[in-house]
């Protein structure tokens, strides 16, 4: 490429009619070189770091942990000489990190946030990594720490859910009998807290079936959790429950 390189540069000097264009053709080739020379040191890098762990874990007495973070720093070098160059590389080193703190290290939090990254940059590139065993494992790991998380709000929320057993009661047995009856409900006994809220709006004379689709974005807007968080807990779980319910109601409009 560097021979070519200069036989371009002495052959435009002949014909200054080329030169501009030469130049642009040279500028674009140096930004090409530079890129697969980064992918093919990461590659390498990639491939070194791999033995390097291998041999780390393999110690017959013990792990030896200098050689691990030797392996994290190289894959952490190798990222930033990859930024904006390759991100299919840069999204397999934070798999591989992600899984060396995750089975060696034993820190589900930087785990956690490797594996995150990896996906985040692999669904990025618009490009099916499915087969990919880096991609399987980060895909996998960041789907468990999900679940995790829902099962620890879930279990969080068992006491709430306890608190407000008879106001849930209240509104299932509405909704039961119809989706008018469940707005009526909700804005009767449990009205809104937010501001700019009218109750006769929700009057029996003004829930009809063609104003419902309207009136459920309304409830959805009164009742949206995140607007509801200063109240407190138990008045924020009440309106989850609400959102649950209005949303599905709102599915039946479109």
């Amino acid at each position: 490429c560097r021979f070519h390189k200069e036989e371009s540069k002495r052959f435009s000097a002949r014909c200054p009619a080329l030169t501009c264009r030469v130049r642009s053709e040279m500028e674009e080739m140096d930004e090409n070189v530079f890129r697969y020379e980064c992918i093919l040191n990461t590659t390498r890098e990639i491939k070194t770091s791999e033995r390097e762990l291998t041999r780390a874990l393999n110690k017959k007495e013990f792990v030896d942990m200098d050689l691990v973070w030797d392996v994290i720093d190289r894959y952490r070098d190798a990222m930033l000489s990859i930024k904006g160059q390759d991100i299919a590389l840069e999204a397999e080193m934070c798999s591989k990190i992600g899984a060396i703190y995750e089975k060696v290290l034993k820190n589900g939090v930087k785990a956690k946030q490797y594996f995150a990254q990896s996906v985040q940059c692999a669904l990025s590139c618009m490009h099916n990594f499915n087969n990919e065993a880096w991609f399987i494992i980060a895909r996998d790991a960041v789907q468990k720490y999900q679940e995790e998380i829902i099962i620890k709000e879930e279990v969080e929320r068992e006491p709430l859910l306890k608190e407000i057993e008879k106001e849930l009661e209240v509104l299932k047995n509405a909704r039961a009998k119809s989706w008018q009856e469940f707005i009526r409900t909700c804005y009767k006994n449990f009205p809104p807290k937010v501001n700019n809220f009218k109750s006769e709006e929700y009057d029996n004379k003004n829930v009809n079936v063609d104003k419902g689709k309207e009136i459920i974005k309304k409830t959805i807007t009164h009742y949206h959790p995140d607007r509801n968080r200063e109240f407190g807990t138990k008045w924020h779980t009440l309106c989850e429950e609400i959102m649950k319910i209005a949303n599905n109601i709102y599915e039946l409009f479109k």
